[in-house]
């Protein structure tokens, strides 16, 4: 039932398009493998392919459920990839077998081979080149590490310090620590009225709100008004992700 409603009602960040959005997604992250699978959906409808026709019709339906919700996410549209890389796979070899049949005159000097590894190549350059981008992501230190270590180090023990989601840790034992879901939930003033010192902002939250500055207006101006009424304290981008420490002014 929460699921439902979830994906029925929208989650900041991840609402609007959502068909838009998914295609964006499958082209930026498994690149134009996927998208053959397309060419092999059509291919077989028309020449009535049972096994493929299987996968097709799996996919097209779950494609469609999932692009009539207002909310969108990567692992959303996880379980339709496999069926479209094995159907894009199966165009690739359709593709090699009609050009060797086809065209026998590469074959006879040799180059059919060459072709076929081209169109490999060119098949998984996006996946593979995605996937080390995010291994090395994933092994690097980002500001979430390196602003923890900072807090600990840097600011008076026993401060009171409000953090937003997708923020650094910070030791409960040592200060006054309190979550949000978004530090826009209230301004400024309450923050000072209830003794907090301190406040912490994490890219994965704020930064959805900057990507669609129309649709999310209202946030936006919630999130400039705190950063031009709180004091800047330090601000940290390793690893391209960035946490932001601001002082509250009494």
């Amino acid at each position: 039932m929460f699921d439902r409603s979830h994906y029925a009602t929208g989650h900041p960040g991840g609402e609007g398009d959502s068909l838009h959005w998914y295609l964006s997604y499958l082209w930026q992250s498994e690149g134009p493998l996927v998208f053959s699978g397309l060419f092999a959906l059509a291919r077989s409808a028309l020449v009535r392919h049972k096994q493929g026709l299987i996968m097709s019709i799996t996919s097209i339906l779950y494609f469609a459920f999932i692009a009539c919700f207002m909310v969108h996410n990567d692992r959303t549209i996880l379980p339709v990839i496999p069926f479209l890389l094995l159907l894009g796979a199966s165009e690739v070899v359709y593709a090699y077998d009609l050009m060797r049949d086809q065209w026998p005159w590469v074959q006879v000097r040799g180059r059919i081979e060459a072709v076929g590894v081209v169109l490999l190549a060119l098949a998984l350059i996006v996946p593979v080149a995605r996937t080390i981008q995010r291994n090395v992501r994933q092994v690097s230190i980002d500001s979430r590490i390196t602003a923890s270590l900072w807090i600990a180090a840097n600011l008076p023990k026993g401060s009171r310090i409000a953090l937003e989601a997708y923020t650094p840790w910070v030791d409960p034992d040592v200060f006054h620590v309190q979550g949000f879901g978004s530090l826009v939930e209230h301004p400024a003033g309450w923050y000072a009225e209830n003794g907090f010192q301190y406040l912490v902002f994490g890219e994965l939250m704020y930064e959805r709100f900057y990507r669609e500055p129309m649709r999310y207006a209202l946030r936006v101006a919630q999130y400039e008004e705190l950063f031009h009424t709180l004091r800047p304290v330090r601000m940290f981008n390793d690893g391209g992700y960035e946490v932001r420490v601001y002082q509250v002014v009494p």
